[in-house]
């Protein structure tokens, strides 16, 4: 059946049959994934996690959990609460999974990034935004803030709607450079964790976390 996490983002699962792609099924391994998500779709992404074992990695770009606009509701789980569940049981092996979530990690969640924007509380707010998601992780986790970007600076601005681009601030920081960091970052993510040899180091320069 399709995953919980799919079903809230109304979107049938994409049925790409890489093992029999001409080009991809000699550069691509199905069963080592990363998934990539912004906004609701960071949200997504996590849960998404939880039921699929072949995703190994994931990469948020100014994640938003439950808010008043999206309610925790029966078919609209907590990436957060379940990111928190599981570090609880890692921490204390002999605490009993809860039954009040929807979602749970059945085995400890993959390596986590995140990056999100201090200008985005608008349209993400604080009890929902980024770092609710790095503090519930339990590790890997990498976390980089943009103190001067917007929600949606970080998405191809001809796909917004007008009201996206009114409801939501934009930051002094041009748009093209968040999206080069939140691009740089899922890259170097996806090769830290994903390949042989660990690809590029991840350590922060001065001043990497408050870009």
């Amino acid at each position: 059946g399709v995953p919980l996490a799919l079903q809230e983002c109304h979107c049938p699962p994409a049925r790409l049959q890489v093992s029999t792609h001409p080009v991809l099924r000699d550069v691509v391994d199905p069963t080592r994934c990363m998934l990539v998500g912004h906004s609701r779709g960071g949200k997504i992404s996590v849960l998404a996690a939880a039921q699929e074992p072949r995703v190994r990695s994931v990469c948020l770009i100014d994640p938003v959990d439950n808010t008043a606009f999206a309610p925790l509701a029966i078919g609209y789980p907590s990436a957060v609460a379940a990111l928190a569940e599981s570090s609880q049981r890692l921490a204390d092996p002999t605490t009993s999974p809860s039954s009040d979530l929807e979602v749970r990690f059945a085995r400890p969640p993959p390596p986590i990034a995140i990056i999100g924007g201090l200008r985005a509380a608008d349209c993400a707010p604080t009890e929902a935004n980024y770092r609710r998601f790095f503090d519930a992780a339990p590790g890997p986790a990498y976390e980089v803030v943009l103190t001067e970007a917007g929600h949606f600076q970080y998405v191809d601005p001809e796909g917004l709607t007008m009201m996206q681009g009114l409801a939501c601030a934009r930051g002094p920081i041009d748009d093209a450079a968040v999206a080069a960091i939140a691009r740089g970052l899922c890259a170097a993510w996806a090769a830290w964790t994903l390949l042989p040899d660990g690809g590029p180091s991840l350590r922060a320069g001065p001043g990497l976390a408050g870009v």
